[in-house]
């Protein structure tokens, strides 16, 4: 995981930034984050406001939280209560390790008895409370409803894309459209975009979107490669398969000769590729 400290320290009222992969440690992170924050300051969960993408991702941050907060207040001696510590060390709070127990039972009790004032919500739901409280200066209807149809905005996208689509992303779908058709799954290809479109509302691609952005222009030589490396790999199989075949009807062995009876017809349906 990446620290870039772009503005100085997060107490300072100025913004650091954490970059990493899926799976690097984000969620501990931002834990420790929200934790140092209130640990300073017992009253200010109600001043906190943490943000993720997906509901599920809201859900493991609350409750990452309170079994935080739960092991903190228990004086149980945890990997973040030390990076707490080293952390408020490094950054010259003193007098801390031993209120740090106490400060966390209270703001433990704090977030469990006024739970509707813990703050952590997805981004859409944030800004639905947002506009909802800027209704009047935005001239908003007092009965306006959001749309968060998420199936219906990746269907207009994808009318969107056909309709608006310039040279380069026509021979695209024009490729794509033969590919089907060669794999017998039809021409209309509207089906497997909007597949593929759903991922965008997952946050996992939010991990690689910045990069796919950087390298858009390597998007089509990547996929001749990997093309060519399945076709390679495809031929392999072949040879293989029927390689394995012939050893079969050398040595006379049937079907029942085999501990795993699928290997026999695997290996026909490999070599008949």
């Amino acid at each position: 995981m990446s620290n870039y400290s772009l503005f100085g320290s997060p107490h300072d009222g100025k913004a650091i930034i954490y970059r990493s992969s899926a799976g690097s440690g984000k969620t501990f992170t931002l834990t420790k984050a929200y934790l140092k924050l209130v640990l300073l300051d017992t009253s200010r969960y109600t001043e906190v406001l943490a943000i993720t993408f997906t509901n599920d991702a809201k859900d493991e941050m609350k409750n990452r939280i309170i079994d935080e907060l739960t092991l903190l207040a228990n004086g149980v001696d945890s990997t973040m209560r030390r990076e707490i510590l080293e952390d408020f060390k490094v950054e010259n709070v003193v007098n801390i390790e031993d209120v740090l127990t106490s400060r966390a039972e209270t703001v433990l009790s704090s977030l469990l008895h006024d739970y509707s004032r813990f703050n952590v919500s997805t981004i859409d739901h944030f800004f639905a409370q947002l506009i909802r409280h800027l209704a009047k200066e935005l001239h908003l209807n007092l009965g306006y409803e959001l749309d968060v149809d998420s199936k219906k905005a990746l269907s207009e996208s994808i009318e969107l894309l056909f309709a608006q689509a310039d040279k380069k992303i026509l021979r695209w779908l024009q490729d794509f459209a033969l590919e089907q058709m060669d794999d017998d799954k039809g021409w209309d290809i509207k089906k497997n975009i909007a597949t593929l479109g759903k991922k965008l509302f997952h946050e996992s691609y939010l991990d690689v979107e910045e990069k796919l952005r950087q390298n858009a222009d390597k998007l089509e030589s990547f996929i001749k490669e990997l093309k060519r490396t399945v076709k390679q790999f495809k031929e392999t199989l072949i040879i293989q398969g029927k390689r394995g075949i012939e050893i079969a009807h050398q040595h006379q062995l049937e079907q029942a000769n085999f501990i795993h009876i699928g290997i026999r017809h695997s290996t026909a349906k490999i070599s008949l590729l």
